[in-house]
């Protein structure tokens, strides 16, 4: 199939697109069928392109290192310490860049939870269960205490 640039936009709309970008990708070489208006684009050559632009831009990160968005390169972690999240399917890890302080972020294979726990230090471990769907709900209940008179006159004597 053939593709506007405004039909291109309508395939990722859910990212949302701009046909700028478009025009862009065809400044750095997306093959057009002619040079006639309005521009058509092959459905193989936007593939072909995307999947090259995704190799061009791939680079290999080790286990105990972030990509930094800022510094454009993999990173270590300031303090070695990590924010951890469980997703369904993956471990989602936040950290700072140890050179510019910037947010890293990164997705991590369930397997490797281990290999990252010898690794880093946890600073913040959300929804992770030994589960394989994790939910937010859980047989925990937090009940507060309840404060007896006695220990709430003690508290206002320390307050002053």
């Amino acid at each position: 199939m053939s593709y506007e640039i405004e039909g291109i936009c309508n395939l990722f709309k859910n990212t949302g697109l701009h046909h700028q970008t478009v025009r862009a990708w065809l400044k750095r070489g997306l093959k057009k069928i002619d040079n006639q208006k309005p521009i058509l684009i092959m459905g193989s050559d936007l593939i072909a392109f995307l999947k090259d632009q995704n190799e061009r831009n791939r680079c290999q990160v080790s286990l105990d290192q972030i990509y930094c968005m800022r510094c454009k390169q993999p990173s270590h972690v300031f303090r070695n310490t990590i924010e951890v999240t469980q997703e369904k399917n993956f471990i989602r890890v936040k950290a700072l860049c140890r050179t510019c302080k910037s947010i890293m972020n990164k997705s991590v294979k369930l397997d490797d939870f281990s290999i990252i726990k010898k690794t880093f230090k946890m600073g913040d471990i959300s929804e992770l269960r030994d589960c394989i769907d994790p939910t937010d709900k859980n047989h925990i209940v937090n009940h507060p205490k309840p404060c007896s008179e006695e220990s709430l006159k003690q508290a206002q004597i320390k307050l002053l």
